[in-house]
């Protein structure tokens, strides 16, 4: 797969849909088609634990104030489907679909920790790291830690990562904090899966090196992804996405994901959602510099129809208040034109050979401080992109660029040919195909 002209979806089911359920995403997977997606990331499906000791809660959890103890990433059974989101037979019919659309579908998989309540700790003691006194040594998160020290606990969680690609058929997994597991288990992993499915995809939660080269297909890029708000939701100049991009670069030019939002920042958000803060025109210009970059675009579901909405990995229709995304903005002149506007950066970015395939060379300005100015060219294309970070109007002299034709801009205007001048408004950005 090429992962340059890839485009990733991320579908939490608790604020997909009112009834966060299987059968109620299944019913939108035409929708994701539709946009131009290529995969559906859905977050962890198996049975979440259920224990109200707010011990083993994670801060987080425990200030969201919705009391729910079923944290989606504090698995209780690897090996079931939490009944919250259906059953088997429900996971086995949206995989069947998303196959019958072209889509493929990767599973999150959740092996740091486990729940406190954990189906695997009826096997034997040393499944989890124990403290001196037997007692269980919980990770960051106050989740107790898996022992990938324990061959028995290896073989349980290789099983795990076998079932359901043999028993649902998904195409591959998403790695919930992959680099706090150690890699030799998961080149183990992998080369088990690859004799199921050679073509299984793998995507790491993580920044390390490391695991790209010995099996992984991506990794998060995690540090982009929280860079994008301290600058243009926040006081950070526009030199830390550019220091952010080099610094990642300089571990062996590695391929990395562009998210716009995760479950994770979306939760951490509550009611401060970035597109809430920026406006539709800053996420436009978000987007934009995430399919004109290198890299694999990621899209949060809700995304495309600007949903400004608070999100919680800890909201259900069960416990406190049910988040969900407004699908009603897909009907308003604003969601009609983001859903246009991401059906068109989706089409550029597989069409458009310098936006997958082009090296990426920056340039400087004497507005590198709210300016992202930056060339994806090959050999018979060049293409100049530049995205303004901030609400201030930008104006710049680029000198030996001659446009030939604007791809995609708004708020962004390139004058002249002898003296060239590129003017930008508030978070307006520009694509220019370059003479």
């Amino acid at each position: 797969m090429n992962f340059n002209k890839t485009v990733i979806y991320q579908l939490f089911l608790r604020v997909f849909t009112p009834e966060g359920t299987l059968k109620a995403a299944s019913e939108m997977l035409e929708h994701i088609k539709e946009l131009g997606a290529d995969i559906v990331y859905l977050c962890p499906v198996c049975e979440a634990d259920d224990d109200m000791n707010e011990a083993f809660w994670s801060d987080r959890q425990k200030k969201s104030g919705l009391n729910n103890p079923k944290n989606p990433y504090r698995i209780k059974d690897y090996f079931k489907i939490d009944e919250e989101y259906g059953n088997e037979d429900d996971l086995k019919s949206f995989i069947n679909k998303a196959h019958s659309l072209g889509l493929k579908v990767l599973l999150d998989l959740v092996y740091f920790h486990c729940g406190p309540k954990a189906k695997l700790l009826e096997m034997e003691p040393e499944m989890i790291v124990r403290e001196a006194d037997g007692t269980p040594e919980n990770g960051e998160w106050h989740f107790p830690r898996l022992n990938f020290e324990s061959e028995k606990l290896r073989e349980y969680m290789y099983s795990n990562m076998e079932y359901f690609v043999k028993e649902f058929g998904n195409d591959g997994y998403r790695i919930d904090i992959g680099d706090y597991v150690t890699l030799d288990f998961w080149v183990e992993g992998i080369k088990r899966l690859k004799k199921i499915n050679p073509d299984i995809i793998m995507l790491n939660e993580g920044d390390k090196s490391e695991y790209v080269k010995n099996g992984f297909d991506l990794n998060y890029n995690t540090n982009w992804a929280h860079a994008l708000p301290d600058v243009f939701a926040g006081d950070e100049p526009a030199t830390k996405i550019k220091d952010t991009w080099l610094e990642y670069q300089s571990k062996d030019n590695l391929l990395g994901l562009r998210s716009f939002e995760t479950h994770d920042i979306t939760n951490n958000a509550y009611d401060n959602r970035m597109e809430k803060i920026i406006g539709s025109q800053g996420a436009e210009a978000v987007l934009t510099l995430n399919f004109a970059i290198d890299g694999t675009p990621m899209l949060y579901n809700g995304n495309e129809v600007c949903d400004t909405t608070r999100h919680s990995i800890y909201s259900n229709r069960f416990y406190g208040k049910n988040f969900v995304i407004n699908w009603r903005n897909a009907l308003t002149e604003q969601g009609k034109k983001r859903i246009a506007f991401i059906k068109k950066l989706i089409f550029m970015k597989k069409n458009i050979p310098a936006l997958s395939e082009g090296n990426v060379t920056w340039i400087d300005t004497e507005c590198n401080d709210k300016l992202l100015v930056f060339i994806r060219s090959t050999e018979n294309e060049t293409l100049l992109i530049a995205v303004n970070t901030t609400k201030d109007y930008v104006n710049v002299k680029l000198n030996d660029f001659v446009p030939e034709s604007v791809l995609l801009s708004s708020n962004a205007v390139y004058n002249g040919e002898k003296k060239p001048e590129l003017s930008l408004g508030e978070f307006g950005y520009i694509i220019i195909e370059c003479k």
